[in-house]
């Protein structure tokens, strides 16, 4: 006997089609109404402002590369002292802890994820 669907089976299906194609959707809109925004200043500049390190508002000159690479370098730096962490505190509670203490620092751990950065600083 074939295996039939249920009707919730194919509305979930359905829906969760449905919502991906919107999280897609919603990131395409999203670099649209970017690139749409930025047409005037990167017709003006052009895409050398990010290579350029020049910030001279005077003589209308404007380089992006100190800021780019202080995003890049300090997101580096921040998941070189994380992933260690955040990999030694999974091990450590899904592999050595007991269960009364891994239930207790896992919901301490998911606590502090739930909180946004901003809060603690």
């Amino acid at each position: 006997m074939p295996y039939r669907r249920a009707r919730g089976d194919t509305v979930f299906r359905f829906l969760s089609a449905a919502a991906a194609m919107a999280v897609l959707a919603v990131a395409a809109a999203l670099v649209l109404v970017l690139v749409d925004a930025s047409a005037p200043a990167i017709a003006r500049f052009g895409l050398a402002f990010l290579a350029s390190g020049t910030w001279d508002p005077i003589h209308h000159e404007y380089g992006a590369l100190p800021f780019v690479f202080g995003t890049l370098y300090t997101s580096l730096l921040a998941m070189l002292f994380a992933v260690p962490v955040g990999l030694g505190a999974a091990l450590c509670l899904s592999e050595m802890a007991g269960y009364r203490l891994a239930s207790t620092l896992g919901f301490a751990v998911e606590f502090l994820a739930a909180v946004p950065s901003v809060i603690y600083g």
